[in-house]
């Protein structure tokens, strides 16, 4: 937003170019929002794409049945979603606000608006590297679906193209070229398996007894997977070209050794929602019996709304249970430090001065051009310092900075 490319430094120690991590492009479509001048800009616009999503999966299920209780019990299932909800309890990711296209995508496919469905997959891949190998996976899949429309299965098979070649030089080719490959935190996540896409595949065909192992092995992927059958995901098994989909999803989440993302909470399960969501209320729609349909998809809605709040309130693994639990007062209280007090330092630094903060505090000053995260900063150089640490921790920094400001563990510094 300030006309440069993104270092990374306001969480890294050393510079790396932001689209080497991930090819977000996203961001770079969102920054002129930064003329709003608030830091929760994208907050609102991952929120506002969840509700436009929902609509589209109220339309699309609108085209497989009549009655309009079953298109809104998906929309309520879609919302109530375990990955939706997570993610937004988390922080922004680019690939929610690109999941929230999917519907919008199978829509227009439906309806036949090939110019619209083009926009949209277009849409989708620049997000982020790894949806364009999901959009070639969602296009195989519903070739099954479209196998008797020859138009429709020539355009497939054209978007298929197109998301394995994008696929190909994002990852192969340019963000390896925008830094070295040490500084990616794509690949090196899966370098358990192997070194490349290739070796992993074969790995798994000479070792097929390791595919349990990488799905089902640990508490946190056996209660994924209770979680995603619960809220949808058994009707996958009624429609297996949809579970194909999900193949890229279900391989970088489980083939990863980050931990984090094995589990249901934070954004990892986003992508989830739409397909699954999707192929449950497609298979409901089916049924002939009205009193059945709609049974069944209440019960859909029922079992998802459980299944949100056992991951909210009731399950063992690690995650911030005070992030999600918004009808608790303990949601809105921060009993570390006085809030108002901390606003009030805030103002008193200067909006092009040099900031280095405290990782709570960075999101309310993000918007200046040159911000860091302590800790993640080794050099302390910057103009002003607003940290949440201990009297020990600043007293090492007091021969560079006064202290303008203090209040228990809450500190502002400014240099010599």
């Amino acid at each position: 937003m300030h006309g440069v490319i993104n270092d990374s430094l306001v969480y890294r120690s050393e510079p790396v170019n932001c689209f080497a991590s991930h090819f977000d492009l996203y961001l770079v479509l969102f920054a002129p929002l930064y003329i709003f001048g608030e830091t929760y800009t994208l907050l609102i616009v991952q929120i506002v794409s969840v509700l436009l999503g929902s609509l589209g999966i109220y339309k699309l299920i609108g085209l497989y049945s009549d009655n309009k209780y079953i298109s809104l019990c998906a929309a309520v299932t879609f919302l109530c979603y375990f990955g939706i909800y997570h993610a937004l309890a988390y922080d922004y990711h680019s690939n929610v606000v690109a999941s929230m296209l999917l519907p919008w995508f199978f829509y227009a496919f439906k309806k036949r608006r090939y110019g619209c469905s083009t926009f949209v997959m277009l849409m989708f891949v620049i997000a982020k590297e790894n949806l364009s190998l999901l959009m070639a996976f969602i296009c195989l899949g519903l070739l099954f679906d479209y196998k008797k429309d020859k138009k429709a299965v020539s355009v497939l098979l054209l978007y298929f193209v197109f998301s394995v070649f994008y696929f190909y030089i994002v990852t192969a080719v340019v963000m390896p070229a925008l830094n070295d490959s040490e500084n990616m935190r794509g690949f090196v996540r899966f370098k358990r398996w192997g070194n490349s896409f290739s070796e992993i595949i074969v790995s798994f065909l000479m070792h097929p007894q390791n595919i349990y192992t990488v799905l089902f092995n640990g508490q946190q992927k056996q209660e994924f997977w209770m979680c995603f059958l619960f809220s949808g995901g058994i009707f996958l098994f009624l429609k297996p070209n949809y579970l194909f989909m999900l193949i890229p999803v279900i391989a970088a989440k489980m083939l990863t050794d980050y931990s984090a993302m094995w589990g249901i909470f934070l954004h990892y399960n986003v992508e989830f929602a739409p397909i699954v969501i999707i192929a449950g209320f497609v298979v409901i729609s089916k049924i002939k019996n009205e009193q059945y349909l709609l049974g069944i998809g209440l019960l859909e809605v029922v079992c998802t709304i459980f299944t949100l709040i056992y991951t909210t309130r009731f399950s063992h693994n690690w995650h911030n249970r005070k992030n999600t639990q918004i009808f608790s007062v303990k949601h809105y209280e921060q009993p570390r430090f006085d809030v108002n007090e901390a606003y009030l330092y805030m103002k008193k630094i200067p909006e092009d001065a040099s900031v280095c903060a405290s990782d709570i505090f960075v999101p309310h000053l993000c918007l200046r051009k040159n911000i860091y995260t302590y800790h993640d900063k080794k050099v302390y150089d910057t103009e002003w310092m607003l940290l949440l640490e201990p009297q020990k921790e600043v007293d090492l920094l007091l021969d560079k900075y006064n202290v303008e400001n203090q209040s228990d563990e809450l500190w502002l510094l400014k240099k010599k």
